[in-house]
């Protein structure tokens, strides 16, 4: 499961993995984020390392600080 979940993220730094339990069976969800932060990837992975399920999110850009008038 862990070779699983280090190899998706493509030497990414992890930000939590946890045990989860879905439809009476134990998963395991990871969320890591790209390089640049703009995006944020979420895996689902069975115990023997299948890959259930993988989301990427676009993260919302900071918003722009406008001139004062």
């Amino acid at each position: 499961m862990k070779a699983a979940i280090l190899a998706a993220g493509g030497g990414a730094t992890i930000l939590t993995i946890e045990q989860e339990t879905e439809k009476g069976t134990v998963v395991y969800g990871a969320e890591w984020a790209n390089a640049d932060g703009t995006t944020t990837t979420e895996i689902t992975v069975a115990p023997d390392g299948t890959v259930l399920k993988t989301e990427i999110e676009a993260k919302d850009k900071p918003e722009q600080a406008k001139p004062a008038k």
